[in-house]
């Protein structure tokens, strides 16, 4: 996981196919991108009606069983030195940022959107991985939930080998994700970085309205609270002429949490319409 060499989409597809002893009628559409797959097996488990384009997850079914949920906020690490920060949301949505903790700084390299599924305690994810190069490539994953208590797993990525993952929630003193998200928690001015490495300044005022800019870029947009109730922001974002997403609209979350060194902890992470251009902030103050 988070080796951005070697970014091939159709291996990708390739090892959707091999995941499963048997398949029948998987369909490729040319014209969308889209690959449909009717039954996968993981691990002893059976996952149905899973649909993926080499670009974008569209959806994924069920697979029959009752669920233990994944949803929250988890901090961990990867058996590749990465840290990891992964937001499961309550439709089946997540983000996870990975990245380095030092010295109370958590510096981003690299950012995962994608769907899970779980099935029991057992969770299936495929997921599209965003770098700083501008570049994204498609994975999946496996994993076993305790709920409320750890998340152990495997991710692929490209060619990359097997990556380890392993998640516990994070501390209900540092971030509820049972709260109401309130504004006036990240309202002002964030002193951030993007996922490049790029100086950027934020500014979020009462009402949720955002601008900023880093180098020739100006963006504007606006933070909402999350219709489902969830401590998570709601994100648009409109990129100026001179952004690496030169005029697209972008959408995704935002959160804020105490880090470990007391001090507020923001990222926001947007994705556009396409899933081309992904595009990572992170700030404490």
């Amino acid at each position: 996981m988070y080796e951005n060499n070697m970014k091939n989409t159709f291996q990708f597809t390739a090892w959707l196919l091999l995941m499963s002893n048997t398949y029948a009628l998987n369909t490729f559409n040319a014209s969308n991108n889209q690959l449909n797959i009717p039954s996968v097996n993981v691990g002893g488990l059976s996952y149905n009606n899973v649909v993926v384009t080499l670009g974008n997850v569209v959806s994924i079914g069920s697979s029959g069983q009752a669920n233990t949920t994944a949803e929250g906020f988890w901090l961990g690490s990867t058996s590749n030195g990465f840290s990891l920060r992964t937001l499961a949301l309550e439709n089946n949505e997540f983000w996870s940022f990975v990245g380095m903790q030092s010295n109370g700084v958590y510096t981003v390299a690299g950012f995962d959107h994608g769907a899970f599924l779980m099935s029991g305690a057992n969770g299936l994810n495929f997921f599209k991985e965003y770098y700083a190069d501008n570049s994204s490539t498609l994975g999946y994953g496996t994993g076993t939930v305790i709920e409320n208590t750890s998340i152990n797993g495997f991710s692929y990525v490209g060619t990359s080998p097997v990556v380890r993952t392993t998640l516990a929630p994070i501390n209900s003193s540092s971030y509820l994700y049972s709260k109401s998200p309130e504004l006036a928690d990240i309202a002002g001015t964030w002193t951030a970085s993007s996922i490049a490495g790029v100086p950027t300044t934020i500014n979020i005022n009462a009402l949720g309205v955002l601008t900023g800019s880093m180098a020739n870029c100006t963006f504007s947009g606006s933070l909402k609270e999350r219709a489902s109730g969830e401590n998570v922001f709601d994100v648009m974002i409109n990129n100026g002429m001179n952004c690496k997403a030169s005029g697209l609209k972008q959408t995704g979350i935002a959160i804020s949490y105490t880090n470990s060194y007391g001090k507020t902890q923001f990222v926001a992470a947007v994705v556009d319409e396409t899933q081309k251009m992904g595009e990572l902030f992170s700030a404490q103050r």
